[in-house]
């Protein structure tokens, strides 16, 4: 892999996570540390009352801090989050986006807001991931 940190080689490292890519979530854009990745809302998604499930919402928010945090050296895995639902999404596509707030040797603390793709803030929430291996270099390489 040449540039580890493009969006298709994090793609193509990203597409054994069986979980997040069975249920369509993709990795749409890179940045200095941050990440947006997003999914479009199918009936797979939705809970008995017809509403995007909490748990598919959370798991978008998880794996854009997991995009984020794993463009540093060593490994970054989730530790602690904490997630507050503010509004079920209204339109067909969501999105994650996950801001630094602490890049640390051994803990990254991150801002991930969730909101789909008519403007609706549906989530905000804040994950801090420890790094395993910190000297290693990236998960992704590089």
């Amino acid at each position: 892999m040449s540039n580890p940190r493009t969006v298709e080689t994090l793609r193509e490292y990203f597409k054994d996570d069986k979980f997040v890519t069975g249920i369509g979530i993709h990795i749409d854009s890179i940045g200095e540390n941050t990440a947006i990745v997003s999914a479009k809302i199918e009936e797979r998604h939705l809970n008995a009352i017809g509403l995007a499930q909490g748990g598919f919402l959370f798991t978008l928010a998880d794996f854009a801090m997991g995009v984020a945090a794993n463009l540093l050296p060593g490994v970054a895995v989730t530790l602690s989050s904490s997630i507050n639902y503010l509004k079920s999404p209204k339109g067909k596509t969501v999105f994650a986006d996950a801001q630094p707030v602490k890049l640390g040797r051994t803990v990254r603390v991150y801002n991930v807001r969730v909101y789909d793709d008519l403007g609706t803030e549906c989530v905000t929430s804040i994950f801090t991931a420890f790094v395993t291996n910190p000297d290693a270099e990236s998960a992704m390489g590089g």
